[in-house]
């Protein structure tokens, strides 16, 4: 399954908001630095699917708020 996320960075805490269309919000407290923030993307994601993360992605947008995930579900 591939999702489309919106990220920020720097948040008061993790969270995985779902939108109305279809995409998520993904709140993270890591900077935007040495790819910190796509590591807590990736780990909020893993536990709001309760995946391994693992089994979590980043396909595209590695330097953009916007990003393309996909999950692999077993």
């Amino acid at each position: 399954m591939r999702i489309s996320v919106r990220v920020t960075t720097q948040a008061r805490e993790n969270a995985v908001i779902p939108q109305e269309d279809g995409t998520y919000r993904v709140l993270v407290t890591k900077p935007a630095v040495d790819d910190k923030a796509n590591h807590a993307v990736i780990k909020a994601l893993a536990h709001f699917f309760d995946l391994a993360p693992s089994l979590v992605r980043i396909v595209r947008g590695q330097t953009k708020k916007t990003k393309l995930v996909e999950i692999e579900r077993r």
